[in-house]
């Protein structure tokens, strides 16, 4: 659990270094805008329309 918080808060702190606060409002309303439970392949269809969770999602392991 830790590993993924961890990786989480990394993640978080990279998009707001590159792309500051309207970076995280534009992330955080695409979040809330989304009200149906979605499937893992629709979920990571979704997160990849913004640039900065693609980039986030594709360089998860590194």
């Amino acid at each position: 659990y830790g590993w993924y918080q961890c990786r989480f808060h990394v993640t978080a702190g990279d998009i707001y270094d590159a792309g500051g606060a309207s970076s995280m409002k534009k992330i955080w309303s695409l979040l809330l805008s989304q009200k149906q439970k979605l499937t893992d392949d629709e979920l990571l269809k979704l997160l990849s329309t913004d640039v900065a969770l693609q980039k986030a999602i594709t360089n998860w392991n590194q």
